[in-house]
């Protein structure tokens, strides 16, 4: 339709395929059929059809919180709206670490606490794959918090990850495998 100049027919049949299949590469098929021009209210008809979806009226994208507006705004790049949409209704874990992602460097303190709390949720899978996981993740949030100089919390907080998880043996090495690199945790 696109090739034949027919832009209406082009919109609509993008338009059905949007509602019946209700994704970010059905979103982004709209958003390239429309053109810049005609997007702002095709944009808006699309993300009030995501929020019927997330009332209840529709059912087949709402697993997962709000992942689908989350996904549609981290790809706009406007990660304080990913943000909002995850902390009023949920999204993936995948989500929320391609959020913290997105917020790393404008928005630490967000970023910091999206990534501390994945982190019990990773130590209670309680095997070799999630320890590694959670160390290279704690690692993350050190240098987060050491480039915004607040150290010694970290070092607080990570005591407090350890008291916590102080039976699982293994991770409590990984433990010690970070007070090499991070000399401001305690003993």
């Amino acid at each position: 339709y696109r090739h034949a100049k027919r832009e209406d027919e082009a919109r609509a049949l993008a338009w059905d395929h949007f509602d019946r299949s209700t994704s970010l590469a059905a979103y982004q098929l709209l958003r390239n059929t429309c053109g810049a021009r005609d997007w702002p209210a095709w944009r808006d008809k699309a993300l009030r059809t995501v929020r019927v979806g997330l009332n209840g009226k529709r059912s087949p994208w709402a697993g997962g919180g709000r992942s689908l507006l989350v996904e549609i705004f981290l790809h706009e790049g406007d990660s304080d709206a990913a943000l909002a949409e995850a902390q009023a209704g949920g999204c993936t874990e995948s989500l929320w670490f391609r959020i913290a992602e997105a917020r790393e460097a404008t928005h630490t303190q967000d970023a910091i606490a999206i990534y501390q709390a994945r982190i019990d949720p990773i130590v209670s899978r309680a095997d070799k794959r999630a320890y590694d996981e959670a160390a290279v993740l704690i690692g993350k949030i050190g240098g987060l918090m050491k480039r915004s100089r607040r150290e010694k919390e970290f070092g607080e907080w990570v005591e407090g990850v350890r008291a916590k998880h102080r039976a699982k043996r293994n991770f409590m090495k990984r433990l010690e495998g970070l007070k090499k690199k991070y000399s401001f945790i305690q003993e």
